[in-house]
């Protein structure tokens, strides 16, 4: 009956049992719940590392289980119920993690699950246009293609186009798709006379980046030809016409 009259879980029998009893005789308060859930510090639902930090509360002097990531984990709380460990995550994949506290006594008690995203894998990017070798005849170029990620979406998926014309980093704008799947463009990427390389590379949330290279030649033309005055780069509704 030892363990059972522990009511703080403290190691010892003494008044201060006497006190929880006597409080949850009047409806003063509940009598602790030996199987209750640990309280778990909000951690990060989403990261690139290969492992995240779980801290809580149980109650005082449990056996900790932590199921659910690449390892399980025992870990033991204090005095006080604080417990903290170190968790192996599952590589490019959600991992329902379940902290359970646990004794000799009780066996298991109820766990407190958590889900989270571990993402280390870079985004998935295409260059349409232009294509590579082609010949352009133009000073900039538009570049556009196609972007996405299968593990956290469009939140905060960025990418940037650069060419030897420039040596800089031009931002595009990223249209969502279906899915996790969807386009990108930026018109006005320079070129220089001879030979281009222009390379792309697309960002996720969590710094995993992918880049494509393409070249392209631009050549010089001679004589009379046409030069577009205005209205490029218009958009509209599918079946209406432009202005």
């Amino acid at each position: 009956m030892v363990p059972f009259a522990d009511l703080n879980e403290d190691g010892v029998i003494n008044t201060n049992d006497v006190l929880l009893l006597q409080d949850a005789i009047l409806g003063r308060s509940a009598l602790p719940n030996p199987y209750a859930a640990p309280i778990l510090d909000a951690p990060v639902v989403a990261t690139n590392g290969s492992s995240i930090s779980i801290s809580g509360v149980a109650r005082p002097n449990r056996r900790i289980l932590i199921t659910g990531g690449r390892l399980a984990v025992f870990v033991n709380s204090d005095s006080n119920g604080l417990f903290s460990a170190e968790v192996q995550l599952r590589a490019n994949q959600i991992n329902a993690i379940y902290v359970t506290a646990t004794n000799a006594t009780f066996t298991a008690g109820i766990p407190q699950p958590l889900r989270v995203l571990q993402d280390s894998q870079p985004p998935n990017l295409f260059i349409d246009f232009p294509t590579n070798g082609t010949t352009l005849y133009t000073e900039s170029t538009i570049v556009a293609g196609r972007v996405g990620d299968s593990l956290s979406g469009f939140m905060g998926l960025t990418v940037e186009t650069r060419s030897t014309a420039s040596e800089t980093d031009l931002p595009a704008v990223v249209d969502v798709g279906i899915g996790n799947n969807g386009t990108y463009q930026r018109g006005d990427v320079p070129l220089a006379l001879g030979t281009n390389e222009i390379t792309v590379t697309a960002t996720d949330i969590h710094g995993n980046s992918t880049f494509r290279v393409i070249r392209v030649f631009r050549g010089e033309l001679s004589g009379p030809r046409l030069e577009l005055i205005s209205g490029d780069a218009q958009k509209t509704n599918v079946h209406r016409r432009l202005a």
